[in-house]
């Protein structure tokens, strides 16, 4: 995994724990969404400032921006299964969530 895409996950990642939807977020710091969907897909590279730009808008500190960024990799695919899993548990109540956890958590103990 190349590391445009690395880190257009983590801000997408961070973006998504906020809240923001791509457009929201281009509107706060001046910019196309355009240009947030391209950084956060991997295809195409934001400068140091601009990186710098997003993280700002997000409170997210550019230093954890890098921090482990070789760690466990996931595909492409997988990491759009956990973006859609993350964003249906957001619609759950807390219970449900709970619930779906000890699911989860028996099965893949198995």
């Amino acid at each position: 995994m190349d590391l445009r895409f690395k880190i257009g996950t983590r801000l997408k990642a961070v973006r998504l724990e906020k809240e923001l939807t791509q457009e929201q977020l281009a509107q706060q710091i001046d910019i196309s969404h355009d240009v947030v969907s391209n950084v956060e897909r991997g295809v195409s590279s934001a400068s140091l400032d601009l990186l710098e730009t997003f993280c700002v808008a997000l409170g997210y500190s550019v230093t954890d921006l890098f921090d482990d960024i070789d760690g466990e990799e996931y595909s492409r695919e997988k990491q759009s299964y956990i973006f859609d899993i993350v964003t249906m548990l957001k619609a759950l109540p807390e219970k449900e969530c709970r619930k779906l956890r000890d699911i989860v958590k028996v099965s893949v103990e198995d």
